[in-house]
């Protein structure tokens, strides 16, 4: 007895040396995976993808993070997660024969699922295109097909139609896929106007999906179905069917997502069948659904953000100790290095000079360009909604900062400069924009940009005018005076604006009454910018 007690244990160590606990470990982890169970324990998903990363083979490396990976994502870690796929991906050999493309499909597919839930959707798709390319390698086509259909939802939230249509068109011969994204699809085909298209589908997604009960009550969660079913009959003329499932939304649907669907249909819907009272009560609801609505999304957003920035955080300090370690192994060259330094301490003081202005002259044109991308945010914000006040004052500080420090370096290094008029009239961007009035040719952000730079450096009493506090002129306002200021007649500015000419004319008494407190027109108030330098 004895005798077969120590050749078990002998058997046991064995087995332990060659890593077979940690591949039945791997393996009740991947099973778990598999029931969909909830992965919490990290501390033994980590130790094994550290234990293959040292002994597995690449395939093994690539379950081992996948694992990993799955586990982060249970617990809520996104980046951590992104990383571990990642890790995956960089472990799995594509070009080996026995390479296991079928678990490699899966890490794209689940990092696409963490991209989309990000609203990453560009990485989304990314993710998705690689997981079908190594599904079909894997000669998993029912893989593949879920990954064609998870498109579709990326496609829907970026307002891409035809696209939704077509990766569903291909999951047709795979009803349980298909039927499921049925609804979607009709949305599809309602937004592009194909109304028999959309019936089709809604009537399969009714039938098939599995989603209904006896009365034809859509499951919870789903309600969304009945702004669909609504909006197909309203573009069909159908009011009155249309009214009753707008309003079977707005009764079942739990949630400020479905209030707001619902209420904004039923006043699109009153407003069309004239009946206005009823159209202004569902507005206001629908404001008011849309800002709780606005406010859960935002905390969701602000969560996601906080992930993030702990990821950050994480990947800062470990790049911070690997550079600790380079440092000190770089030391004694950095030694060698300072001693041959101080052999060119002669020609680099008599290069300190030329680099100091080149670095002034930079660093004048960096902040002129940051300057004139505060002053841009700042007029947009000012257009905004009081809830951005706070936004805005954070930018104006900056903004005030900026040109304290833009006027000390003005007066340091460029007291000597030409006339600012001469030099205005003289620049390319001055005949550029001369050459679009005499064609009528609309400003692009790029022009509007190197504007605001060239009146910054070149009129910066105009710029402090026009920017200051007490006047809060609008983009639009700030715009026609800008060009006014360049001699640019009205009715080329609103070609340049794309205004009328009367929009140049009402924008010109504004600024008059708002600046200069008179009543009059453009050519006054060109009379009173142009002695503004």
């Amino acid at each position: 007895m004895r005798f077969w007690l120590y050749a078990l244990a002998v058997l046991l160590l064995a087995a332990c040396n060659s890593g077979e606990r940690q591949r039945l470990q791997l393996e009740e982890l991947e099973r778990q995976n598999r029931a969909d169970s909830v992965m919490l324990n990290d501390s033994l998903a980590r130790a094994l993808a550290l234990w293959f990363d040292r002994h597995g083979t690449p395939n093994e490396q690539m379950r081992a993070y996948y694992i990993l990976g799955r586990t982060y994502a249970d617990r809520g870690e996104t980046p951590a997660a992104l990383e571990a796929y990642n890790d995956a991906i960089d472990h799995a050999d594509t070009i080996a024969a026995d390479c296991n493309y079928y678990t490699l499909c899966r890490v794209y597919s689940q990092m696409a699922v963490l991209f989309f839930r990000q609203n990453l959707l560009n990485e989304d798709l990314r993710c998705l295109d690689k997981s079908i390319h190594y599904a079909y390698l894997a000669g998993d086509t029912i893989a593949a097909i879920n990954s064609y259909a998870q498109k579709a939802d990326a496609y829907e939230l970026l307002g891409m139609p035809d696209s939704v249509i077509a990766n569903c068109q291909k999951t047709f011969l795979h009803p349980e896929i298909f039927n499921d994204y049925m609804a979607m699809v009709s949305n599809a085909y309602i937004v592009k106007g194909d109304l028999i298209n959309a019936r089709r589908c809604l009537d399969v997604y009714e039938r098939k999906s599995g989603y209904f009960d006896d009365k034809g009550n859509i499951e919870s969660g789903r309600e969304a179905y009945y702004d669909i079913k609504g909006t197909l009959y309203y573009k069909s003329a159908q009011y009155d069917s249309a009214e009753y499932y707008f309003r079977k939304e707005l009764q079942e649907g739990l949630g400020y997502t479905f209030q707001n669907m619902a209420s904004r249909s039923l006043s699109l819907l009153f407003e069309k069948t004239g009946k206005a009272d009823s159209a202004a009560k569902y507005a206001i609801y629908s404001y008011e659904t849309n800002d709780s609505d606005y406010a859960q999304m935002t905390t969701e957003t602000l969560a996601r953000m906080q992930t993030m920035y702990d990821y950050s955080c994480h990947q800062r300090v470990a790049e911070q100790a690997e550079k600790r370690a380079e440092q000190e192994r770089l030391h004694v060259l950095a030694l060698l290095a300072v001693i041959a330094a101080l052999s060119f301490v002669g020609v680099y003081a008599s290069l300190k000079v030329k680099r100091s202005r080149r670095f002034a002259r930079e660093r004048y044109y960096a902040k002129i360009k940051e300057l004139a991308n505060v002053q841009s945010d700042v007029l947009s914000l000012r257009s905004s909604e009081e809830e951005l006040c706070c936004l805005i004052r954070e930018k104006e500080i900056k903004l005030n900062q900026l040109n304290k420090e833009l006027s000390a370096l003005r007066k340091r290094h460029f007291s000597s400069a030409n006339d600012s008029e001469s030099q205005l009239v003289s620049s390319p961007l001055f005949q550029t924009l001369q050459n679009k009035a005499v064609h009528g040719e609309k400003m692009s952000d790029k022009d509007w940009t190197e504007l605001n730079q060239l009146v910054i450096d070149l009129l910066p009493g105009f710029y402090e005018f026009v920017m200051s506090e007490q006047y809060k002129l609008t983009v639009s306002e700030y715009r026609t005076l800008l060009l006014l200021r360049l001699h640019i007649s009205p009715k080329p500015i609103s070609y340049m604006l794309g205004y009328t000419p009367q929009n140049i004319t009402r924008l010109s008494k504004s600024v008059l009454q708002k600046v200069f407190g008179i009543d009059g027109n453009s050519s006054d108030l060109v009379a009173l910018i142009v002695k503004i330098h």
